[in-house]
């Protein structure tokens, strides 16, 4: 008996430092749904411009949060929203259900680029009777279902009541965060907390003319040069797959447009768990059990993979994986690295902006400060 207790600890001690993760594998799975219901009326290009900077440090700073959950893995839908723009139809009260709640984090980004500001009559009640309407929230004790209202103007217009919907919304576990652009003690942001309140939520406030972008630091080109590589990992096996690769570097573009630190933080988001392209990628989706490469149209594939045997690709695939993670490794070395310089190098005065109101909006709900 000794010695079969002896042999059964060798082999813990061997297997745990063969495969480190593996003893450590988080059990426990919490799902985070956030619709986001953003103002596209005339003077809300402040606020889409914050939304479009700072996605990626959201995806980033959540994959932070998922590290210091030991026996949590957090999984990350989001639903995006406009509201109180005069192309939209009247009928529908000037409000477009943009994403329905997902986990393609590029698709997302491609949506919030693709919005435009016009007019604006902002029915906040209507475009939360819409998410809750139009979206599967799931019933499930375990999950943080939140709605997040951002924009100007009394939170009380339109002909749909926003106390009833929001005391519908709390009703079914689905919290209403507000975030009111301007200021908070000015007589319109009162609905906006009156709308928190009755929602069971947060109101937050944030201005929305602050610029978003960091301060450069001496590692953001050795990391935009490491997500080049990165994204030469990627491959593609269908005719969505070609366009979403596409996308994938679509929105690198963007992200750089929008600002460099963007880029920057979208690089690092593309080296964490949250960013998962299993629906286009033969990397991630060979890493599901299910897979079946044999089910792959070779004329879905990349021309260089065509005339090659089904072993041959699955061989490609293991190399390109092996360099996938080691490219990931060096980008959070050198975000460290950033991380440090910009804590030692910025003003640590906390700014108002969308992402830094939606990030307290999540720490709360997980209840981490």
């Amino acid at each position: 008996m000794k010695k079969i207790l002896t042999n059964f600890l060798m082999f813990v001690i061997l297997f745990t430092a063969a495969f480190p993760n593996a003893m450590t594998k988080k059990t426990n799975v919490k799902k985070i749904n956030l619709a986001i219901l953003l103002d596209t009326s005339n003077s809300m290009d402040g606020l889409i411009n914050q939304a479009r900077q700072e996605l990626w440090r959201i995806v980033n700073e959540m994959a932070a949060l998922n590290k210091e959950m030991t026996d949590t893995k957090l999984e990350l839908s989001i639903s995006l929203f406009e509201y109180g723009n005069d192309g939209l139809s009247s009928q529908d009260h000037y409000i477009r259900m943009v994403d329905s709640l997902s986990q393609d984090l590029d698709i997302v980004s491609e949506h919030l680029f693709g919005l435009v500001t016009n007019g604006g009559a902002e029915y906040c009640g209507a475009v939360i009777d819409q998410a809750l309407a139009k979206l599967d929230w799931k019933n499930d004790k375990n999950a943080i279902n939140v709605i997040i209202v951002a924009g100007n103007e009394p939170f009380d217009q339109g002909i749909i009541d926003y106390k009833s919907v929001c005391k519908k919304a709390a009703a079914a576990g689905i919290k209403i965060n507000t975030i009111y652009c301007g200021n908070p003690d000015n007589s319109e942001s009162k609905t906006w907390r009156d709308g928190a309140t009755l929602g069971n939520g947060t109101f937050m406030f944030i201005n929305q003319d602050l610029a978003a972008e960091e301060k450069p630091t001496p590692f953001d080109n050795q990391i935009i040069k490491l997500n080049e590589q990165l994204n030469d990992t990627y491959v593609y096996f269908s005719a969505k797959g070609k366009e979403a690769k596409y996308r994938q570097e679509q929105e690198d573009n963007n992200a750089m447009k929008s600002a460099p630190s963007a880029a920057v933080q979208r690089a690092g988001a593309k080296a964490t768990e949250f960013y998962n392209n299993s629906s286009w990628d033969l990397v991630d989706a060979s890493k599901d059990e299910e897979f079946d490469l044999s089910k792959v149209d070779k004329k879905d594939l990349p021309e260089e993979l065509q005339n090659l045997s089904e072993q041959e690709i699955k061989t490609f695939i293991d190399k390109k994986e092996k360099e996938r993670e080691s490219i990931k490794e060096e980008i959070k070395k050198y975000e460290k690295m950033r991380n440090d310089f910009l804590i030692t190098n910025t003003d640590s005065t906390v700014k108002h902006t969308f992402g830094s109101a939606l990030l307290k909006s999540i720490k709360m709900e997980l209840k981490i400060k």
